[in-house]
């Protein structure tokens, strides 16, 4: 029983080790991103607004920051636009009236996986952050805002996640493959003009 109780929490140390790893890696990853994007170049830009029936207008502008591996072909050069394009982080902004949404997604350098995303919600006052290993879900913040420094709260999870957090943890992955295929999608676009 004592070997039992020893090797149980032995495991429980790795995986909490383990997942520190991983979230030390997405804050190192997402810093350098967020260093690299004060001067992007390279940022596709959509933006588009609409009016909802008793909401009234709605305006979302989504950022995509990518960087292009060139072919191996060397008559491929940096401005013949034919190399492969790596989406690094999406920002999302939204509003519906006086309420206001962002959003961030940030990929893996090396996998195009998410490691995580961000969300302020202004009507809630919440922030949510997720901290992602391939479709794992490794860490879930989520902070309560307020006027009042001394009122806000913070809420860490990295383990026995709730059903609705593992559910909504998958919906985003869902969002973030989507908004990977929407910026090879956009690239495939201007591609069609240069032929």
């Amino acid at each position: 029983m004592r070997n039992q109780l020893l090797i149980l929490s032995l495991l429980l140390l790795t995986k909490v080790v383990y997942a520190q790893v991983d979230i030390a890696y997405i804050r190192k990853v997402y810093n350098q991103t967020k260093e690299n994007l004060i001067n992007a170049e390279e940022v596709t830009k959509v933006s588009y607004e609409r009016t909802i029936p008793a909401l009234g207008p709605t305006h979302t502008t989504l950022n995509f920051f990518g960087h292009e591996v060139l072919n191996e072909d060397e008559s491929s050069h940096p401005w013949s636009n034919d190399g492969i394009k790596k989406l690094r982080f999406v920002t999302v902004k939204y509003n519906v009236a006086e309420s206001l949404v962002e959003s961030e997604y940030l990929y893996d350098p090396q996998t195009q996986r998410l490691l995580f995303y961000y969300k302020m919600d202004s009507y809630s006052y919440k922030e949510y952050r997720y901290y992602f290993n391939g479709d794992t879900l490794l860490k879930l913040i989520i902070s309560t805002l307020s006027d009042d420094p001394a009122a806000e709260t913070n809420t860490e999870i990295t383990s026995n996640f709730h059903q609705e957090a593992l559910d909504q943890a998958q919906q985003i992955i869902k969002k973030a493959d989507t908004y990977q295929q929407q910026f090879v999608d956009l690239h495939q676009l201007e591609k069609i003009e240069k032929r």
